[in-house]
């Protein structure tokens, strides 16, 4: 009864329809690692948070969060094989990401466009990386 709806051939929920993949695709593995991390941060945190009075927003906010940051930062750098095999970057080169087109630029045989996209690329996770570190830094600084 309803009409048919082209989910990765309409630009305008393209990149919704690869967003619910991934998160289809990778929520299983996901919980792995964040229950992992959960249970690497020492209970004793939580306790003297309590008696020092800290409540329970407090306590996520200062121990949990900083505790599964680790987890979940580079990810999202990564998607290239399900935007190339949903949709190949497009339509109209919507859903395309910088390693996509660093693939088609290799394809077409622009190797000097697909190499300046991957040094780009290599900068980006470089800065993005950095900044994460610095965080986690400051991170174990505050809570040791």
């Amino acid at each position: 009864g309803f009409e048919k709806i082209n989910f990765l051939g309409n630009g305008k929920i393209a990149i919704f329809s690869i967003i619910a993949i991934s998160v289809w695709q990778w929520f299983g593995w996901s919980m792995v690692i964040y229950i992992g991390s959960l249970q690497s941060i020492s209970g004793d945190l939580y306790e003297a948070a309590s008696v020092d009075g800290a409540n329970s927003w407090q306590q996520f906010w200062h121990i949990t969060l900083p505790g599964l940051a680790p987890a979940s930062t580079i990810s999202g750098l990564k998607v290239f094989d399900l935007v190339l095999s949903t949709t190949n970057g497009g339509p109209a080169h919507q859903t395309e990401t910088i390693l996509t087109l660093v693939y088609s630029k290799f394809s077409d045989g622009n190797f000097g466009y697909a190499s300046a996209f991957g040094i780009v690329f290599l900068l980006m996770t470089m800065v993005v990386s950095a900044v994460m570190l610095g965080i986690f830094k400051k991170w174990e600084e505050y809570l040791n």
